[in-house]
């Protein structure tokens, strides 16, 4: 995992923590950021699927492989503990299953990350200001048409 690069995680002063004694696929990292009411900050743990043994419990976002469909999206294992899933999907873009059961799906055109969606997440902010588009939240999410854009 490299540092998160996308123009929204400029604004949260997102840092990835040098690995000092972390397992392969496990990261740490670093945000601050000031809302309309209030400065807020924190570090959070990433892990790349499949999540070590030691770290399950510890892991507030795991970034899944691609996968095929959605309904595969939403089957990926939430340990305890975990903030929200980042799972890529063919022709659709990154499916977001946040712990609250709530599902985000995140068209690749917008250039975000679970990493970097998840401090906004934390502060409560509206997404659709965060990224300049309209994302939904719902709790199911439809399998895209074979052959339309993702919008």
């Amino acid at each position: 995992m490299s540092d998160c690069t996308h123009a929204i995680a400029r604004s949260l002063s997102l840092v990835r923590v040098p690995s000092a004694g972390q397992a392969a696929g496990v990261s740490a990292w670093t945000w601050a950021a000031r809302t309309a009411h209030e400065q807020a900050g924190d570090r959070f743990v990433v892990a790349t699927e499949p999540v070590p043994e030691t770290w399950r419990g510890c892991v507030d976002v795991v970034l899944a492989t691609a996968r095929a469909s959605v309904d595969d999206a939403l089957a990926v294992p939430f340990d305890s503990g975990c903030a929200l899933t980042a799972t890529p999907v063919s022709g659709l873009g990154t499916v977001l299953c946040l712990q609250g059961g709530e599902v985000i799906v995140v068209p690749d055109r917008l250039g975000v990350c679970g990493i970097c969606l998840y401090p906004w997440l934390v502060v409560g902010a509206d997404l659709t200001e965060v990224t300049g588009h309209r994302l939904e939240i719902s709790t199911s999410v439809p399998s895209p048409r074979r052959g339309s854009a993702a919008r």
